[in-house]
């Protein structure tokens, strides 16, 4: 009998635990979690050790949201501990520890960019007294509004910073923000657009005001950021700026990695632009005095899909064709039938652009009698036929 053979020893693979401690993780827990198991990481999150260090088993790295001077950052430190925070906005003592932010400028800008695109010569923001530069989203308030003065657009914010009565109910709460919340958007001049700070806030705006007899987004188009779901709750779907939670989450899990590799720490903290506008219905007009001719656009954009004609329009809106063709040439420097016309060859474009269907589905779901005809409008109004326009907006 041979000899017993030597046991080879098996190592197990040590798999870096990164402590999680995020006030508010679910916009981001799932991007964390996803690229954790692709890179054989294990998360720890702090709320499930009810906030109390596992002084025993360090981290191999932290990713919070908590701020440069908090006893937990402190202590990570400490014990050099590779750390990330993954914020909102600036701290002074961001030279202290690395951060992923939300670019709150950027965002700003875009809210604005968004209404001018729209004609808007009135404006408003409103939150939690934006005007303080205590206030998180300072610095998305001050570039949303200076972006807009500076195109000539009139502004003004509603402050809910006094809005908290501790001797009142819910209930006479709901009813007291329902009349001065529902007063200012009422007084407020028209057309206007309104930012605010978060999508539950522009989801009760729509609800007061029309409550109130008012019209969104005729006379007052609504623009909320989080891209929630509070959106499609509200009555009327809410357009809204996404904050790119998923974005920021990669960027800080990278960064942590590289620390944890001995990279140095970025001078600055990193800055994650917003994903983008999510247009919907609450913003969907173009600025405009006459309400009547802005809900004809509205009736247009959305039954754009149908073959309506000039009368359908007029119909909508209590009006005769020639009293709506008045006015609406009057309003926005076009007929009725060319902004038909307009609107469809847009939605054309894209579909052409984004989709794979045949001229002949792109027609039926434009509004177009048929695929030839819409071969001819289209080439009349672009200057190219749909294979052609598609061929040049290739992805």
């Amino acid at each position: 009998m041979s000899a017993a053979r030597k046991k080879k020893t098996i190592q197990r693979k040590v798999r870096p635990r990164i402590l999680i401690a995020l006030k508010s993780p679910l916009p981001f827990v799932d991007t964390l979690i996803d690229i954790a198991r692709e890179w054989e990481w294990d998360l720890l999150d702090y709320k499930l050790l009810h906030n109390a260090y596992p002084k025993d088993i360090p981290p191999s790295g932290a990713i919070v949201s908590l701020l440069p001077d908090d006893p937990l950052v402190k202590h990570l430190q400490s014990i050099q501990c590779p750390t990330v925070r993954l914020g909102v906005t600036f701290h002074p003592l961001d030279h202290r520890l690395p951060a992923v932010l939300a670019d709150l400028e950027a965002t700003g800008r875009l809210a604005a960019f968004h209404f001018l695109e729209r004609g808007f010569s009135n404006a408003a923001f409103i939150g939690w007294d934006p005007s303080s530069n205590m206030n998180p989203l300072h610095l998305l308030y001050t570039a949303y509004r200076k972006t807009l003065e500076e195109a000539g657009v009139q502004t003004c914010h509603y402050s809910l910073a006094h809005q908290h009565k501790g001797d009142e109910s819910p209930e006479e709460r709901v009813v007291r923000l329902q009349d001065e919340l529902g007063g200012w958007l009422s007084q407020l001049p028209k057309p206007i657009g309104v930012m605010g700070y978060k999508d539950r806030i522009m989801a009760q705006l729509c609800t007061y005001f029309q409550l109130r007899g008012g019209h969104v987004p005729e006379e007052i188009a609504l623009l909320g950021y989080g891209n929630s779901s509070w959106c499609n709750r509200s009555p009327v779907p809410l357009s809204s700026i996404a904050p790119g939670f998923q974005e920021r989450a990669r960027r800080a899990m990278h960064l942590l990695r590289g620390l944890m590799e001995g990279k140095p720490a970025p001078d600055h903290p990193i800055l994650v632009p917003p994903a983008g506008l999510i247009k919907r219905r609450s913003t969907d007009i173009l600025a405009m005095s006459d309400v009547l001719v802005a809900q004809a656009l509205v009736f247009i954009w959305e039954h754009i899909q149908e073959n309506i004609s000039v009368a359908d329009v007029a119909h909508s809106v209590n009006l005769s064709e020639r009293q709506l063709g008045r006015r609406f040439y009057q309003a926005i420097g076009r007929s009725v039938n060319q902004e038909i016309v307009r609107r469809r060859i847009e939605n054309v474009k894209n579909l052409l652009r984004s989709s794979d269907g045949s001229i002949s589905e792109i027609a039926t779901a434009t509004g177009y009698r048929s695929a030839r005809y819409l071969h001819f409008a289209f080439q009349k109004a672009v200057g190219m036929t749909p294979g052609e326009y598609r061929k040049s907006h290739a992805r």
